[in-house]
């Protein structure tokens, strides 16, 4: 892994976050570079089979660079064949003008492109030359093995299948949402000054035109190579998503969807939370006291986030010590709670 870093700082300051980074700086299998990433493009002769880019938000001077089809060509070229692009996205401080451009930029500079649900304030875009087809089975060995913690603890995904609803917009969905208009380049800079002007002209709503935007679609699911999902799943995911950028009538709808597929287990666990949101304790244990009441026979994930919320209701409830050792027991302390 090859990591180019303009900032010397960043580096130095690592040592600071090993418990969320894994102590990155220090792996054998890692080598870091001081340099601007344009600049190392143009000159290097390597290629790699993918390519992250992740720089600071694009309302920052200079930054707008990094989004530019130029930069994205140049990185297209430093690409093995059938090669993968990732470029963040911030969904915070900027209007759907920009959202727009940074979208329609990418699809100028790719054959395919896929918009990723990170959380309310985040995106990422995949980019192409080839179709971007993943392969469930190892995708799964992954989320359920080395990433399992960072997938609940940090993504906020209960269990694995639910992670396949994250998935936002491909490219015929992402080229009907940005529709024609001004693509970002070296010497039509627009995004150079239009970020800081969305500062002040954002509205809040990225997410949710996001989600709207998925929803118009048809296409709740990435292309994926392996079983199907559990339609149960992409709802109580949808729900999740829906539940966590602020759209609570919307979320329940969804959940309630999942409940009436497959055991209805998963969807019942999400009302109980979105129960909770709203203070509605007695409607959350009445949910709850029946999918516990079946502990035995769920997934361990969803095992997990029931006893979770079981130790939230003891604490809403004023049985503040017993819901500690509910969370503590479930292995959830440590985590958001």
């Amino acid at each position: 892994v090859d990591g180019i870093e303009i900032e010397k700082a960043v580096l130095e300051a690592s040592p600071y976050f090993h418990h969320v980074n894994g102590g990155a700086e220090k792996d054998p299998r890692a080598r870091y570079v001081l340099d601007d990433a344009r600049g190392y493009l143009a000159a290097t002769r390597r290629s790699w089979d993918v390519i992250i880019s992740e720089p600071s938000n694009p309302w920052r001077a200079g930054v707008a660079s990094l989004f530019t089809e130029d930069f994205y060509r140049s990185a297209r070229s430093r690409l093995r064949e059938g090669g993968l692009f990732a470029q963040w996205l911030q969904l915070y401080s900027i209007d759907e003008y920009c959202v727009k451009m940074v979208l329609r930029t990418l699809a100028t500079s790719f054959a395919e492109v896929q918009v990723w649900w990170l959380d309310p304030g985040d995106v990422v875009v995949l980019a192409s030359d080839v179709p971007i087809r993943m392969s469930r089975s190892r995708a799964d060995a992954l989320l359920d093995g080395p990433f399992r913690e960072d997938r609940v603890r940090y993504a906020r995904i209960g269990t694995t299948p639910e992670f396949y609803a994250r998935f936002l917009l491909g490219t015929a969905g992402v080229r009907s949402f940005v529709g024609e208009g001004p693509v970002h380049s070296d010497d039509r800079p627009y995004l150079e000054f239009e970020a800081p002007r969305a500062v002040f002209r954002s509205s809040g709503h990225e997410a949710s035109r996001l989600l709207a935007a998925k929803l118009s679609s048809g296409a709740l699911v990435p292309p994926l190579d392996g079983a199907s999902l559990p339609e149960e799943a992409i709802w109580a995911g949808l729900s999740e998503m829906l539940r966590s950028a602020g759209r609570g009538p919307e979320a329940r709808a969804a959940a309630s969807r999942a409940a009436a597929l497959g055991d209805g287990m998963l969807g019942r666990t999400r009302l109980a939370a979105l129960a909770l949101d709203a203070k509605e304790v007695p409607a959350a244990l009445k949910l709850l006291s029946e999918t516990r009441a079946a502990s035995s026979s769920l997934a361990p994930d969803l095992r997990r986030e029931v006893e979770t919320l079981w130790g939230l209701i003891e604490i809403a409830g004023g049985s503040t010590d017993d819901g500690a050792k509910t969370l503590e027991a479930a292995g959830s302390l440590e985590g958001p709670y």
